[in-house]
């Protein structure tokens, strides 16, 4: 049951954003493969930076943390994290969608 809810939750976030694509190419006059390409890439790279856990953010908050009054008092150790990404239904969805608008665009 778990992977079905996944692939359909997968299969509505396909359709969302293929909504969204055409609701662009109605309204500012694009060509469909053009909107797939661009909506799949900002959703892929949106949902990638939210699902994200350390990297560089993290690592920026930790230094400013150290470095201020608090850290210095209560001498505050760092931490170094790594970046991760957790997998989900919207990150699998939004990079099909794009890998579909890729294939589409170079067999047409």
């Amino acid at each position: 049951m778990k992977y079905g809810k996944f692939l359909i939750l997968t299969f509505a976030v396909i359709l969302v954003e293929f909504g969204i694509s055409l609701l662009l190419v109605q309204k500012y006059n694009l060509l469909l493969l053009d909107s797939i390409f661009y909506v799949g890439i900002v959703f892929s790279l949106l949902f990638i930076f939210f699902s994200s856990t350390g990297g560089l953010f993290t690592n920026y908050s930790e230094m400013t943390t150290a470095t201020s009054t608090l850290g210095f008092k209560n001498s505050y150790k760092l931490k170094r994290t790594l970046g991760s990404i957790s997998i989900n239904c919207f990150n699998v969805g939004s990079f099909l969608f794009f890998l579909i608008g890729l294939a589409a665009a170079f067999t047409f």
